[in-house]
This record gives structure tokens, C-alpha cells and sequence, in this order.
């Protein structure tokens, strides 16, 4: 706006004494060389500004490369963004404007001078404290001329997408008490990884790594045979998280970053700074799912998941283990949001058809008034399904709820019940309360 309000000025002043070259008397004083100077510095003016800053926009190239295409809550994200100038004309200035949704991502830069066949190159390191699915860029490159008298913007639709993990902390001191598979036979079954436990021998298929080849197998029939492997007889670990919408309470309160924030979510940044940050009941129980799912899939567990995180659609994470499946459960767990509209009680008799005796069942719920849920995990213990349950205390983050003491007496009444149950509040370490 600026810019535009100096360019008419000059713009005025350029007709003005155009107006007045022509119209002033020439006897009086040479008026009008006077003007006609005048109108030809101005017009010059204007014609060379336009120029200028018009084509300090070509000859430019720019690319923005992202360190990693995830990151996690606690730790910083990087990429690297380049400006090229491959004319021969010197840029002298240059502002790159950057337009991502990433909390605290600073990656806007005023270039003074850039030489011609020359780059620029500077690194954004931007801390995560947000789980998420961000989009990094697009860009806008502006230039002006020195005068200030017009401003042009070159829109670049550079785009890339950062997926912010939830924090999964280490839990040193929880240790479950999960029973093995009863009847390794009738519960075993075949993977395509490779494991200890070799269940037999099968032809050679298209895709089987040559480091499955049974050699000895093969060299007798005359044809290639490759091991089968099952997984080990561990029971299943599946983790309930609980997503309705009425259940979850929040805040939002602003934070000095100097202090250390609530749940594993303390981010150190480089300069202290003020920021709105959520206080809510889903995050610390994405944090414990996510958590949970790290403790059971390094021990080489089988672990799923499923939620209802969304209307009444249901989410479902396949019994899988390793390192693929932590990175697929902290994938979905970047993203989920508390919309469901599916209570707990549903969610339990509906996808109980998965849990096989001796299975361990986590739940993790705010829901501290609903008192069917309960029933439905005695049922479920009834049938020798390990439960646990993770209750998410409501009232400690909004203490003027009607929630107060309701979390302690549903844990007195699952405890009633034979089922391991931890409360975890605003403020908790989650590898205390499990420990």
C-alpha cells in the first residue's frame, strides 16, 4: 500500500509539471525548461523503477528441501531453502515470504544483494509442540526498486507436507502383566518377515528374498524352496483409544516456553516466547497411546489399534509388530481428533470379536460417567481378556466441572472388577503414573 500510494505521488507530480511545461508562459523566468526538466525526471524515474523492479523477479529459481518429512513433538524440524540467480543482472533486493501453517516456522528471509550466477542458501530449524499434519510453503518472492515506488510479487507453489508425531516417552518401570499364547500351534500363524521360529518349507513365489532360500530343499527336488516364518507366541496387545467427542474437555491458556509444560510436551526454543497452547484431555491420551505402542512393539509385540475418531467410522490398525508398525500407529495418532460420536461401550462389544483369550486389552478414556463401559470390560474379563485401563481425569482440567472425584470412583469400581486401572492428570508424568 506503500508503495503503491508513492508511485501515484510521482505519478501526480509527473502530470503536473507535464501539465505545466505546456501551459507556462516562457518569458517568465524560462518556466518552462524548468518543468519540462521536471517532467522528463519523473517520467524517467517512473519508467526505470517499473523496470527495475519487474525484472529483478526473472532469472530466479527456488527449491526448499525438508530434512525429514517427519518429526515428533519435542524435537525440531529442518529444511533448507535456496534462491538462485541465474542471470547475469545483480538482484538487489529480494524477500521471500513463506506462507506455512508450522507453528514457529520462520523461514521468510530479505535478500539485499544477490549476485548474478549465484545462490543463497539458509537453514530453518523450527522446534515441534504440536502433533500434526503441516504443509511447509507455498513461497512468494517480492521485489521492489529503490525508490520504493512499486512492488511485485511472484507467487511459487512450493509445497511440502511435515507429519509432527505425538511424544512417545520411555516407560522404565511399567511392565504389564501380559500372558504368552496359550497352544503355540493353534495360535501361530505365518509372516512375511523373518523370525527365529521356522513353521516350514513352501515353492519359491515371485518377491521372496533369496535370503529365505531353503538350499538343501531346494537342491534335492530340483526347484526352489523358500522358509515360511511365524511369529512368536505372544498375545495380542490392543489399544482402545477413545475419541468421542463429549468425553474430551480442553482449555487453552498461553504459556510462557521458559517453563517446563505439562506431559512430555516441554519444548526448549531458542529464545523464549509466549504461545496459546491447548490444555486437553486427547493429547494426553494420544501421548499414552502412542507411548504404549512404543513399549510393546520394541519388546516385538503384536499390537493394533483401534478408534473411532470420526463420526461413527471406524479406524483400524492390524495386529503387526516392528518398527513399520510404530511408525504407522504414530502416523495416525499425528492426526486424530476427538469427533467421534461412538461411545466407549459401543466401540468394546462391537470390535471384541478381536481379542482372543489371554489378549491384553488397553483402554484409554476421559470418560469417567458412563458407567456401561465397565460392564462391557467385565465381560471381557469374564472371557480371560487382560484388561487395563488408562483414565484421563477430566476435572483436572477444568476444575469448575462437575467431573471432581468421578475419576477415583470409576477406578475404584474397574479395581472392584480385577482390572489394573491408572488415572493420569494435568501436570503427570505418564512413566510415574505407570510405573
Amino acid at each position: 500500500m506503500d508503495a503503491l500510494r508513492r508511485s501515484w505521488v510521482v505519478i501526480g507530480l509527473w502530470i503536473a509539471s507535464s501539465l505545466l511545461a505546456v501551459l507556462f508562459p516562457t518569458e517568465i523566468v524560462n518556466g518552462r525548461d524548468l518543468f519540462l526538466n521536471l517532467s522528463y525526471l519523473f517520467g524517467s524515474l517512473l519508467i526505470i523503477s517499473y523496470l527495475w523492479a519487474r525484472f529483478s523477479l526473472l532469472g530466479l529459481r527456488v527449491t526448499r528441501e525438508l530434512d525429514s518429512p517427519r518429526a515428533q513433538v519435542g524435537r525440531y524440524a529442518e529444511e533448507t531453502i535456496t534462491v538462485e540467480n541465474y542471470s547475469i543482472l545483480p538482484k538487489l533486493y529480494l524477500e521471500v515470504r513463506d506462507y506455512s501453517d508450522l507453528p514457529f516456522h520462520r523461514a521468510s528471509r530479505v535478500l539485499s544483494w544477490l549476485p548474478g550466477h549465484s545462490r543463497h542458501s539458509w537453514t530453518v530449524r523450527t522446534p515441534c509442540y504440536q502433533r500434526g499434519r503441516f504443509h511447509l510453503g507455498p513461497l512468494t518472492l517480492c521485489s521492489s526498486d529503490p525508490f520504493g515506488l512499486f512492488f511485485f510479487r511472484r507467487d511459487i507453489q512450493l509445497r511440502r507436507v511435515l507429519t509432527v508425531y505425538p511424544p512417545a516417552v520411555a516407560l522404565p518401570g511399567f511392565s504389564p502383566e501380559v500372558a504368552e499364547r496359550s497352544g503355540n500351534v493353534q495360535y501361530s500363524w505365518h509372516t512375511y518377515e523373518i523370525t527365529s521360529n521356522v513353521a516350514g518349507v513352501r515353492e519359491y513365489a515371485p518377491g521372496d528374498s533369496f535370503n529365505r532360500i531353503h538350499w538343501p530343499s531346494s537342491a534335492r527336488v530340483g526347484r526352489l524352496i523358500v522358509k515360511e516364518f511365524e511369529r512368536n507366541a505372544l498375545a495380542d496387545v490392543w489399544l482402545f483409544l477413545d475419541m468421542e467427542q463429549q468425553v474430551h474437555v480442553a482449555r487453552q491458556e498461553y504459556i510462557e516456553l521458559e517453563v517446563t509444560l505439562p506431559a512430555t510436551l516441554h519444548v526448549l526454543l531458542e529464545r523464549p516466547e509466549t504461545m496459546p497452547f491447548t490444555l486437553a484431555t486427547q493429547e494426553y491420551a494420544v501421548t499414552a497411546a502412542a507411548s504404549l505402542a512404543r513399549y510393546f512393539l520394541e519388546r516385538n509385540w503384536p499390537l493394533g489399534l483401534v478408534t473411532y475418531a470420526r463420526d461413527q467410522r471406524r479406524t483400524l490398525i492390524q495386529l503387526d509388530h516392528g518398527p513399520r508398525q510404530l511408525d504407522h500407529l504414530l502416523a495416525l495418532l499425528a492426526v486424530v481428533q476427538p469427533l467421534g460420536s461412538v461411545p466407549l461401550a459401543r466401540m468394546l462389544e462391537a470390535e471384541s470379536i478381536y481379542l482372543t483369550r489371554n489378549a491384553l486389552a488397553i483402554i484409554i478414556t476421559p470418560s469417567v460417567h458412563d458407567l456401561s463401559w465397565v460392564a462391557a470390560v467385565q465381560q471381557l474379563h469374564w472371557r480371560g481378556v487382560r484388561v487395563m485401563a488408562i483414565i484421563i481425569d477430566p476435572a483436572s482440567f477444568v476444575p469448575e466441572s462437575a467431573s471432581s472425584g468421578a475419576a477415583e470412583m470409576m477406578r475404584a469400581t474397574l479395581l472392584e472388577s480385577n482390572v489394573l486401572c491408572f488415572t493420569l492428570r494435568l501436570g503427570d508424568r505418564l512413566p510415574d503414573v505407570l510405573s
